[in-house]
């Protein structure tokens, strides 16, 4: 009993030490495994790492390219505007010169024209005073004068119409071959001066009434005013404050001056 006993307990220990042995074979064969997955693990670990410090990298270099791209995107912008400013100026310009040109064509135009009807004027002018020094020299000559139905250019006799007397009189401002043409042998009609023109709070309306005004003035005078400087020189005395502060230049800069009058109404046009 004791052989047997001893013989199964001799069993049970070398079944309990092939247990051992089994188990000490799995723990070292768990702490191989463990020491890969650590290895695996601090490999993990540093890979992580790197690619948080990758994505960080990123993250800053999206950040500036979206500056970038942000402050391109508005420089874009403001040289877009400056471009479309520029455009719009030179448009604007091309229109006032566009607009000046056709001005200066219309303002030309009406100085051809002013100049033709000069012309004819100073031929009227000429006709006149020559009809009208025919009956001083036939008087200085001691002739009567003829019979106006032998002549239609003469002076006609006494009986004749005044309307008809009027008509050969000799114009204001012309002179005889003695003396200078006095004004109480055929006195005008008393006619209202024009007023002077500042400028000050008018309108376009008034302008224009002032100056059809002065333009009745100097076609009711025409010999006192058949010169150019004796209409410039009127104007200036008609012109007060603003309106002569435009054409001051014209009248007192040395090389600058006025020559015809069409100059200082085609000022006058363009600002009132």
């Amino acid at each position: 009993n004791k052989r047997k006993h001893s013989d199964y307990l001799s069993e049970q220990l070398l079944t309990q030490a092939k247990v051992n042995e089994d188990l000490r074979y799995k723990d070292q064969k768990t702490q191989d495994s463990l020491k890969g997955y650590k290895g695996d693990l601090a490999n993990a670990q540093s890979k992580q790492k790197a690619l948080q410090d990758q994505l960080q990298a990123a993250n800053s270099k999206v950040a500036h390219l979206t500056k970038q791209l942000r402050d391109m995107r508005g420089s874009a912008h403001k040289d877009f505007q400056d471009v479309q400013q520029a455009l719009n100026k030179v448009k604007n310009i091309a229109t006032s010169k566009a607009a000046y040109k056709d001005k200066y064509q219309q303002e030309y135009n009406a100085h051809i024209v002013t100049q033709e009807n000069i012309k004819d004027l100073q031929v009227q002018l000429q006709r006149a005073q020559a009809l009208a020094l025919k009956p001083a020299r036939r008087a200085r000559a001691g002739l009567s004068p003829p019979d106006s139905s032998n002549s239609n250019d003469d002076i006609p006799p006494p009986a004749v119409s005044r309307r008809r007397q009027r008509s050969t009189q000799p114009p204001v401002g012309a002179q005889s071959d003695n003396d200078d043409y006095d004004h109480r042998r055929h006195p005008r009609p008393k006619k209202p001066e024009p007023e002077s023109f500042s400028s000050n709070s008018t309108t376009s309306a008034d302008y224009l009434k002032w100056k059809l005004a002065i333009a009745d003035w100097f076609t009711y005078y025409p010999y006192e005013f058949a010169s150019e400087a004796m209409k410039l020189s009127y104007i200036r005395q008609k012109t007060k404050d603003q309106a002569f502060g435009c054409l001051q230049h014209g009248y007192l800069e040395p090389g600058a001056e006025f020559v015809h009058s069409d100059e200082v109404w085609s000022i006058l046009d363009s600002v009132y």
